[in-house]
């Protein structure tokens, strides 16, 4: 009579195998698995996210500009808070707060705005 080498050895089947090699080292603790974490260090200065702004850079190549950057200076890109979203997020803040500083700080609003009165009236027919 043939016998089948599984069925008359447990120690030979993959999940028996695990189970011996792991049993040998119960006394040895594992390192724990380092779980990704985010970056909480923020990079994007006003006057960073102005010039990416105006050299019309998008916010996936301003992302590898500025992670590059940081890596050749000598920090570490996983610390820091770098993703398209918070580019993105960054430039609207940006744009907000400079078209409310000219609209706070402009003396031509006024008289841009009585010199387009005075055009539109001039070119109605």
């Amino acid at each position: 009579m043939v016998e089948l080498e599984s069925s008359s050895s447990e120690s030979s089947s993959p999940a028996n195998a695990a189970n011996t090699s792991t049993s040998s080292d119960a006394g040895v603790a594992s390192p724990p698995k380092r779980l990704r974490t985010r970056g909480t260090k923020s990079v994007l200065s006003p006057d960073l996210v102005g010039a990416l702004d105006r050299t019309g850079v998008s916010s996936r190549q301003a992302l590898r500009i500025v992670a590059a950057t940081a890596s050749s200076l000598g920090h570490d890109p996983q610390e820091l808070v770098l993703n398209p979203e918070s580019i993105r997020q960054a430039r609207a803040k940006y744009r907000s707060t400079l078209a409310k500083d000219i609209k706070e700080t402009s003396v031509l609003l006024p008289l841009l705005g009585a010199f387009q009165d005075k055009w539109s009236k001039k070119n109605e027919i």
